[in-house]
Formats: structure tokens, C-alpha cells, sequence
């Protein structure tokens, strides 16, 4: 329990983050294919569950135990953290995302030696082709103008689809449509129609992709690993940490580079504590737990 609600916090904190996905963090800390499969075990049956007052079933099938840890560790992030994640990167922003760079190159080279090679010289290297393509041609636009609540709903289904993804930030989206500093304002706020507005967008987009998500990672499991650790790996060229720098800045390299190797190595550490825990799927193998409604 208090391993899943870590991922929870650690999940929460990458959204945070435009360039970092929760996706990512749920790949590489051996949760990700569990986390597909409950988002994508709700079904016509669900509310069919509840009526009938089957909650045993609903919470078993669903497994509403690991979501909702999660759920709690994420929540707790966006509260607590996300003032505190800001402040940091507007006066050490070059340094996070040199930690978060190492977090992700670190993250490429522990799921890429799960995938067999054929696959990564094939669907590996046009994942990574994709991947610097959207870090390159695409840039974050500047929010503020008024939106609309249909609006807000849409750009939260994307932003799911983005988040459940390895490699593709739910905030980085936020950020290419405008509406990173409306959303953070509406938090900082406390504004609760906006933000149920964006959450119910948010649950659809989940519950919508995750049924494609389950389905492909069922079907053509090394294809679908392969492709996301090569967009994982393009994805890099979006937090490049000096992609951002202003004229004003004079970073240290060996700070930023100290903490390239720093997040490298939290990475291995995760998965080292993944591993041992058993609370994670195995990426690179078979998955033996069935999905419910199935």
C-alpha cells in the first residue's frame, strides 16, 4: 500500500511537469499494464454492479483498492506539490528538467532491454522518429483567453489520452492548446465548476483509451512496447534542459549533469524496489491476470 501510493505521488508530480508523463512513471515502476487493465475493466456491467449492491464484485473486478491508492497519492501531489514543483522551476527550472531528462533516459534504457531487438530497430526506432517529431515541431502556446466549459471538457480527454501514454505529458498538451495557466489557475482557485468540468474529460478520455490500450497490449504486446519506448526516447527532445534556457542564465554543467545521472539513477532504484516488492506487472512479459468484462 504505501509502495502504490509513492507511484500515486510520483505519477502526480510528473503531470505537474509539461514534458513528463504519469504514464511514464507508471511504465517504469511495473504498474502500467494493472493500471491499463482496471481503467479498462469499467463497462456497461459497472453501474449494473452498483444497483444491484454487488460491491465485493465491483471493487474485485475493477480493482478499486490500487486505483484508488493511486488516485490519493496523485490528488496529494497536485495539492501539496504543485506550488512547490512551479517555484522550482521558475528559479531552478533547468535543473528539473535535467533531473527529469535523466528520469526518462533512464526510463528508456530499463523498458528498451525488455523489448526484443527486432522490434526496437523496427517499431522502436518509428516510435522515435514520432517522438522528436512532436518535440521539435511543436510548441506550447500561451493561455488566458476565456474557454468555454465544452471546451475545458474536450481538452481534458485529450489530456488523458496524453497522460495514460509512456512519453506524452498530459500538461505538455495542456500547454499546446493554452490551457496549462487556465487549468493551474483554476486549481489555485478552487474554481469547482471548471475543474469537474475537466475531470469528467478527464475520466472519458481515460475510460474510452484504456479499452484500446488493454486490447493492443493484449494483442501485439512487443510491437506496442517497442513503439512506446521509441517515442519515450523522442520525447527527450521536449524537456531538454536547455532548450529553455534565457540569455540571463548562466547554469552549471556539472550541476545539470549531476542531476541527469541523479534521475538515471532513481530510475534504476525504482525498479529495483519494483521488482523486489512484487507489486508491479512484468513489462516484457506475458500477463496472466484477466480483464474484467472480458
Amino acid at each position: 500500500m504505501p509502495g502504490l501510493f509513492a507511484r500515486g505521488l510520483a505519477m502526480g508530480v510528473a503531470e505537474v511537469i509539461p514534458g513528463i508523463s504519469g504514464g511514464t512513471v507508471a511504465f517504469v515502476t511495473g504498474i502500467y499494464e494493472r493500471l491499463v487493465k482496471s481503467l479498462a475493466s469499467f463497462s456497461h456491467r459497472s453501474p449494473a454492479l452498483l444497483l444491484r449492491g454487488d460491491w465485493r464484485t465491483f471493487v474485485r473486478e475493477h480493482d478499486i483498492g490500487f486505483l484508488l491508492l493511486l488516485g490519493a497519492g496523485m490528488a496529494t501531489s497536485f495539492i501539496v506539490v504543485a506550488n512547490i514543483i512551479q517555484g522550482l522551476l521558475e528559479s531552478h527550472g533547468i535543473y528539473v528538467f535535467g533531473l527529469f531528462f535523466g528520469l526518462i533516459a533512464g526510463a528508456v534504457l530499463h523498458v528498451g532491454r525488455q523489448v526484443r531487438w527486432p522490434w526496437l530497430l523496427c517499431m522502436g526506432l518509428a516510435g522515435l522518429l514520432a517522438g522528436v517529431a512532436m518535440g521539435v515541431l511543436f510548441e506550447p502556446r500561451d493561455g488566458g483567453a476565456e474557454a468555454s466549459m465544452v471546451a475545458f471538457f474536450a481538452v481534458g480527454a485529450l489530456a488523458a489520452m496524453a497522460w495514460i501514454l509512456p512519453g506524452v505529458s498530459g500538461s505538455f498538451v495542456l500547454l499546446l492548446l493554452g490551457f496549462y495557466k487556465p487549468l493551474l489557475d483554476a486549481l489555485h482557485d478552487v474554481e469547482w465548476t471548471t475543474l469537474g468540468v475537466f475531470a469528467g474529460g478527464l475520466a472519458l478520455g481515460l475510460l474510452t483509451f484504456s479499452k484500446l490500450l488493454a486490447r493492443l497490449l493484449a494483442l501485439v504486446r512487443q510491437p506496442l512496447l517497442a513503439l512506446l519506448t521509441g517515442f519515450l526516447a523522442g520525447s527527450l527532445t521536449q524537456i531538454w534542459p536547455w532548450r529553455r534556457v534565457t540569455p540571463a542564465e548562466e547554469p552549471l554543467l556539472l550541476g545539470v549533469v549531476a542531476a541527469m545521472i541523479a534521475g538515471a539513477l532513481l530510475v534504476g532504484a525504482l525498479a529495483l524496489l519494483a521488482g523486489r516488492s512484487g507489486a508491479g506487472d512484468s513489462i516484457g512479459s506475458e500477463s496472466t491476470r484477466p480483464s474484467a468484462g472480458q
